[in-house]
């Protein structure tokens, strides 16, 4: 299987771990990662969205929000210098190996609702789902508006998360699914 990744060495590592028999190629970067997955030219992906020196990835994660075709499947972590976050991608219809126990959303909160994001966490915290990440990124053509990227705790088409998601529906003007799958939170 191809799977692509981002040029760099722990990039490569992290894609022989994710998918044991890969097939890797690198690519410049992780949005022409992205980019080979959406339209077909590789069918999975490898790339960096954290790390412990520049922070989160922000183009990687505004192109994952953006991609509709593409679902996360994956993550790993590598423990290089920068202890890097990556994730497994693949085309939207397809499904992690093993079960999901982590789930990447992406949110936009309702601006007229006071308190969205906090109220939106709570969705969470009150079905005692651990919230493992949460990265602000502005929302195009809105000054001073952000969405959300949320890592949490659980499957989306699973009870708790399930009903938590559906209780976002009256805070946000989107609640988009990146995708459910086996976490690797360390």
């Amino acid at each position: 299987m191809t799977v692509a990744f981002d040029g760099t060495p722990s990039g490569k590592a992290a894609a022989l771990t994710l998918v044991s028999e890969a097939e890797v190629v690198a690519l410049a970067r992780g949005e022409r990662v992205i980019e080979a997955v959406a339209t077909g030219e590789a069918k999975r992906g490898v790339v960096a969205v954290e790390d412990g020196i520049v922070g989160s990835h922000s183009a990687v994660l505004d192109l994952l929000i953006d991609s509709e075709p593409i679902r996360v499947i994956g993550e790993t972590w590598q423990e290089d210098e920068a202890a890097t976050r990556f994730l497994l991608i693949g085309p939207a219809d397809t499904k992690p190996d093993g079960a999901a126990t982590k789930t990447t959303l992406a949110i936009t909160p309702k601006p007229e609702v006071p308190n969205a994001l906090f109220r939106s966490l709570t969705a969470f915290v009150g079905r005692r789902l651990a919230v493992y990440n949460v990265v602000s990124r502005p929302r195009p053509g809105q000054s001073g508006a952000y969405r959300y990227v949320i890592d949490v705790e659980g499957d989306a088409e699973a009870e708790p998360l399930a009903s938590a998601l559906t209780d976002l529906a009256a805070l946000n003007d989107a609640v988009q699914v990146l995708g459910s799958y086996p976490g690797d939170t360390p």
